[in-house]
């Protein structure tokens, strides 16, 4: 007989299109590889009365309200459930056993910012219901951690002990890989329509994403090569406007949001690295997804970006502008290391693997299972 196993998933409405996909692959290599082991399923809240409050409550009403209340009764149908967004991790309190929930942290930032741990971003008031939920952990059957440097944090500021967390790293997916030259030159010029004989590079995100060390970089290399320009993948932000618009490089940077995955895969082809200074990552996702795609990397060498780049990308303290810049002149006038790059960073990529990750994943089931 088959295990009955349950993914508790996130509001649509909190916009948490990370954790979507993580339920996704999560729900999609179960079903491919032990459908006769498991029978997955998954729960999506809804917005009830929430919807009639001022904005500032709508959320926090509906996570830690609403959401209990939705699964007080389906919960008893598993033998596993599974939160895969440490932000509802207070469910393992009520109303879900704690004898059979396992948790997925993905990072612990809020906490982490608000003690003034991730330079350059900061919570102005203490995350007390972030806490809360955090604090939940220490009642569920087990914890998955995404990466060494996430539990490493988890046992160093929250008190969970080393034995009560397994690390399994995320996946990435099959179709992130390279394409033909001919169809990489017709993706930058007819799709995405870059600049010509241009040299592209890429950046993600917003906030710990470490945007100031990027501008500099950025304006040093262009004072040098006018033909370089800066790719944005990511949701409109304040800060970073505010970045951008005092650089005073409006001009040579290129605004990208809303790229559907196969999109995005496309994107990694169509530019020429990955510059990554992060001030903090609780995985990293986006320099394995540019390796796979045999995009080089430039990154900070902080928090777990080493764990997923390994050597196969080249790696600075965040403050390290020089050493960027280096990098990336590397990249821009050194086929040789290029090459080795895009080699070591599609090898390094097929180190993580969803395949892998569910393997190891259906493990903690089963030992969870064991114990009860």
């Amino acid at each position: 007989m088959s295990t009955k196993v349950n993914l508790y998933k996130t509001f649509k409405e909190d916009n948490r299109i990370s954790m979507d996909v993580y339920a996704h692959y999560l729900n999609h290599y179960i079903k491919k590889n032990y459908e006769s082991q498991i029978n997955i399923s998954s729960f999506t809240p809804k917005i009830l009365m929430s919807r009639f409050l001022p904005s500032k409550l709508k959320m926090r009403f509906a996570r830690f309200i609403e959401y209990p209340y939705q699964i007080k009764e389906i919960y008893l149908k598993f033998e596993i459930n599974h939160i895969i967004d440490h932000g509802y991790s207070h469910l393992v309190r009520y109303p879900l056993s704690k004898r059979n929930t396992i948790v997925t942290v993905h990072d612990i930032i809020p906490i982490l910012a608000w003690k003034g741990l991730i330079p350059n971003f900061t919570y102005p008031n203490r995350p007390r219901l972030v806490e809360y939920s955090i604090n939940s952990l220490k009642e569920a059957a087990h914890i998955v951690a995404v990466s060494q440097n996430t539990k490493k944090d988890l046992m160093e500021h929250c008190g969970l002990k080393n034995e009560n967390i397994s690390v399994i790293y995320n996946g990435c997916d099959s179709s992130f890989k390279p394409l033909p030259k001919n169809q990489k030159e017709h993706l930058r010029n007819n799709k995405f329509k870059f600049p010509r004989d241009s040299f592209l590079i890429l950046i993600t995100g917003e906030g710990y994403k470490n945007h100031e060390t990027t501008l500099k970089v950025f304006k040093e290399l262009r004072s040098k090569k006018k033909n370089i320009y800066l790719v944005r993948l990511g949701p409109k932000n304040q800060d970073w406007e505010r970045l951008k618009n005092n650089s005073l490089l409006n001009q040579y940077i290129i605004e990208l949001r809303g790229l559907k995955t196969n999109e995005v895969s496309e994107l990694y082809n169509s530019v020429d690295c990955l510059l990554f200074p992060s001030w903090y990552e609780g995985f990293g996702l986006p320099p394995l997804e540019a390796m796979a795609n045999g995009l080089p990397v430039v990154a900070s060498n902080v928090a777990s970006i080493p764990e997923v780049v390994g050597d196969a990308g080249l790696l600075y303290d965040p403050n390290d502008v020089e050493g960027m810049i280096r990098g990336i002149n590397l990249i821009m006038n050194d086929n040789n290391i290029k090459t080795e790059m895009i080699k070591k960073g599609i090898e390094q990529s097929s180190n993580f693997t969803w395949e892998k990750s569910v393997e190891k994943l259906v493990n903690v089931y089963n030992f969870v299972l064991s114990k009860e």
